[in-house]
C-alpha cells in the first residue's frame, strides 16, 4: 500500500513500534512511502541530521549539493552553518550569510526539479538495524515544517509520564476534519489560517506531535473524525503505550475518543450513550423525561441532537483496589443553546452517577470535555455547585418561546482541576474558556496544571488553528493525585 506522512523540518520524530509504519526520528519533508509487508519492526530512518548525510544516498545526481538545496527550501535554520533563517510564514526561502544569492545555489542548478529528490534511506545505524534499507521518493513538493509549535514550552513540564499513584489527564476539542474542510471555516471562521494548515495531514501529524509529547496517562478528545481515530491516531498512541475507545455521534463522521495507558489501567467496563436515546428509554431518566416533555419545543430540540457521552471504568493495574470511571462528552455547540446543555448535562451526571455510584459504589470521577460553557454559564454552575434554579437565566436561553423552567441537582462534589482559564478556545471572533477537566474532589487532587500557551503564541498567526496549532481549541493537561 501507499502511505503519505508528514517528516517535520524541526527534528522531531516518533520512535515506536507500528505494524507496516516507518518510525521516523529525523525530518526532513512530506514523503509518500512505499511499504512492503514485513514483520513488526521498528525502524529509525536518519536522513539528515544537521550538517550531517552520511547515511543519506543521493540516487538522483552524485554532485548535487543536499545542504544547499534543504536550505533553499525554506529550512528555519541553514544546514550549512546552523544559523536561523528568516523563515516565516510567507514561505520564503531560508537564507544566511552563507548564501547571499536568491536561490542559494551559488549558480548551481539542481539536476531534478526541487521537491522531487529519491533517497535510499537506511534503517538504524550499524549493527543496531532493525530492518532492510527502504527506498523514500517525495511525491510532491518538500514543503517547510510549523517552526516552533504552541505545545513547545509545554513539552517541557511533559518528558516523562507521571510516577505511580499520579493521573496525567488530557482533554482536547481537536477540531474534526469535517468542519475544518468546508468554505465556511475557511472564508468566514478561518480566514487568517493559510489552507494547507487546515489540511487533515497537516493538522494530524502536528497533532500526534503535540499528543505525543504530553506522556500522558488519560486523554480525552473530542471531535474525532472515525478515519483519524482509525488510521493516524489509535496506531500512532499505541506506539506511545496508549489504548483508544471510540464513540461516534449518532448521523454524524465524528465522535470521542478516550486513550488510557495500558501499563497504569485495565479496562474493566464501557457504558456510553447518546444523549437523546437514553433520555427517551433509560427509567433513569423517565422523571427528566417527563419534566422535559411539559415543554414541547425544547424536548424537539433536545431529541434532535446528536450529542453523546463516554465513560469508561479503569482499574489501577499496580493497586486493583483503585478503580476510576472517566467521562468524556462534547455538548450542544448553539451559543443560544444554554437549556439543551442544561439538560444534556443533567442526563450525563445522572448517567455517570449510576456508574460510579450503583455499578461501582463510590468510585472516583474524572469528567472531561468541551461543555461549550464558559465560567458564568448555567452549565458549569450546575456542575460546580450541584445545582440550578428554575429560575436561572439559562432556561430562556433561546427567548421565551422556548423556556424551559424546571430545577435541576447532582450529588457530586466536582472541582475544576485547571480552573477557569481566559479561554481555552481562540477564533476570530470568539475567545474563551468551554473546556472542563472536572475531577471528584473527595478522591482526587491537583498536583500541577500544565501551563497554557502564552497569549503571545497563540496569536502569532492571529488565531486558531494556524500553522503552529492544530485546532481551534487549547488542550487542558493536568496532573492528578489520589487522596
Amino acid at each position: 500500500m501507499r502511505r503519505k506522512f508528514v517528516i517535520w523540518w524541526d527534528g522531531y520524530g516518533i520512535q515506536a513500534k507500528q505494524m507496516g509504519v516507518l518510525v521516523v526520528t529525523t525530518v526532513v519533508g512530506s514523503w509518500a512511502v512505499q511499504q512492503e509487508s514485513v514483520d513488526r519492526y521498528e525502524f529509525e530512518i536518519r536522513i539528515l541530521v544537521w550538517g550531517r548525510d552520511e547515511d543519506v544516498e543521493q540516487k538522483t545526481n552524485p554532485t548535487f549539493d543536499i545542504k544547499r538545496f534543504i536550505h533553499k527550501q525554506f529550512a528555519p535554520i541553514c544546514t550549512l552553518c546552523g544559523k536561523p533563517t528568516p523563515f516565516s510564514s510567507s514561505r520564503l526561502p531560508g537564507r544566511c550569510e552563507s548564501f547571499p544569492e536568491e536561490t542559494g545555489f551559488e549558480g548551481t542548478k539542481p539536476a531534478v526539479p526541487p521537491g522531487s529528490l529519491a533517497y535510499v534511506v537506511r534503517a538504524g545505524d550499524g549493527a543496531q538495524r532493525y530492518g532492510p534499507p527502504r527506498e523514500v521518493e517525495s511525491s510532491g513538493p518538500v514543503e517547510a515544517g510549523p517552526g516552533a509549535c504552541t505545545f513547545d514550552s509545554r513539552h517541557l513540564y511533559t518528558k516523562k509520564v507521571c510516577g505511580e499513584g499520579s493521573i496525567r489527564a488530557v482533554s482536547y476539542n481537536i477540531l474534526a476534519d469535517t468542519y475544518a474542510q468546508t468554505e465556511f471555516s475557511r472564508t468566514v471562521l478561518y480566514p487568517y489560517c493559510a489552507p494547507y494548515a487546515l489540511e487533515l495531514d497537516y493538522r494530524q501529524n502536528l497533532l500526534k506531535k503535540e499528543l505525543a509529547g504530553y506522556s500522558a496517562d488519560l486523554i480525552c478528545l473530542q471531535e474525532v473524525d472515525k478515519s483519524v481515530f482509525v488510521d493516524s491516531l489509535a496506531p500512532a498512541l499505541d506506539a506511545f503505550g496508549l489504548e483508544g475507545l471510540f464513540k461516534i455521534k449518532e448521523k454524524q463522521h465524528e465522535g470521542l475518543a478516550t486513550f488510557y495507558r495500558r501499563d497504569k489501567f485495565s479496562l474493566l467496563s464501557q457504558h456510553d450513550i447518546a444523549f437523546s436515546e437514553a433520555l427517551l428509554s433509560d427509567p433513569l431518566h423517565k422523571e427528566l423525561c417527563d419534566k422535559l416533555a411539559e415543554y414541547p419545543l425544547v424536548q424537539e430540540k433536545v431529541l434532535q441532537r446528536s450529542s453523546v457521552l463516554q465513560v469508561s471504568v479503569l482499574q489501577s493495574t499496580t493497586d486493583p483496589s483503585r478503580k476510576i470511571c472517566v467521562a468524556n462528552t462534547h455538548l450542544y455547540w448553539h451559543p443560544k443553546g444554554g437549556n439543551i446543555r442544561l439538560i444534556q448535562i443533567a442526563v450525563a451526571l445522572s448517567h455517570i452517577k449510576h456508574v460510579a455510584c450503583d455499578l461501582y459504589p463510590s468510585i472516583p470521577i474524572i469528567f472531561c470535555g468541551d461543555f461549550n460553557s464558559t465560567p458564568s454559564s448555567g452549565t458549569y454552575s450546575f456542575i460546580n455547585s450541584g445545582g440550578i434554579a428554575e429560575d436561572h437565566e439559562d432556561w430562556v436561553s433561546n427567548g421565551e418561546e422556548e423556556r424551559c423552567n424546571m430545577p435541576l441537582s447532582h450529588s457530586f462534589k466536582l472541582l475544576s482541576a485547571c480552573g477557569e482559564p481566559a479561554y481555552t478556545n481562540y477564533v476570530g471572533g470568539f475567545h474563551g474558556c468551554l473546556d472542563y477537566i472536572f475531577i471528584d474532589k473527595n478522591a482526587l487532587e491537583v498536583e500541577q496544571v500544565i501551563p497554557l500557551p502564552s497569549h503571545e503564541e497563540v496569536t502569532t498567526h492571529q488565531a486558531l488553528p494556524s500553522v503552529s496549532h492544530p485546532s481551534d481549541h487549547i488542550a487542558l493537561i493536568c496532573d492528578l493525585k489520589w487522596k
